[in-house]
């Protein structure tokens, strides 16, 4: 019904702007500890992450560290349980870096470009970012009767226009 971004940020004083799928991994793994690795200053990365079961924290799971039988993000990463501490915590710490959904970036961050393409609602669309997770709903069998009714109403241009307002990139043009 919808995509996510799912965003890496970094504290607006680091000098990194842009990293590689594979460099972001190598830093939530624990490969890459200091920030002048990756072309920023020298300086501990303080890695941040979600808590599990976070859907945000599956999704950067799958998608950049290699799924559940995937590389493992550090031990020693700083676990915050909403999205907003995450902000503070990279906010608040020059060396930190972080993830959150697009919807949720704000000035008082800076998204990283991820292999050269900035995080946006057009780059999550067309899928040239490349931290993209889906929102789908799921049913068993054929959806019929209320159920259809509601998920045709999700991706009609209404529904779709209230995606969009809740922050996520809509499927359809509305």
């Amino acid at each position: 019904i919808a995509k996510d971004g799912i965003v890496v940020i970094v504290n607006n004083a680091n000098k990194v702007s842009s990293l590689t799928v594979n460099q972001t991994k190598d830093i939530f793994s624990g490969n890459v500890t200091d920030w002048s690795k990756v072309g920023g200053s020298s300086g501990t990365i303080s890695v941040i992450t979600r808590e599990d079961g976070s859907g945000t924290r599956e999704g950067f799971q799958n998608i950049v560290m290699g799924g559940k039988n995937g590389t493992k993000i550090v031990s020693n990463a700083i676990v915050q349980s909403s999205t907003e501490a995450v902000l503070q915590a990279v906010k608040g710490n020059p060396n930190a870096i972080g993830y959150i959904s697009l919807a949720s970036l704000s000035g008082d961050v800076k998204a990283v470009t991820i292999n050269g393409v900035a995080p946006s609602e057009k780059t999550v669309s067309d899928d040239t970012y490349k931290i993209v997770r889906p929102f789908i709903f799921l049913t068993k069998g054929q959806p019929t009767g209320i159920v259809k009714d509601f998920i045709d109403f999700t991706m009609s241009a209404e529904g779709q226009a209230i995606v969009k307002q809740a922050g996520a990139v809509p499927m359809t043009s509305s």
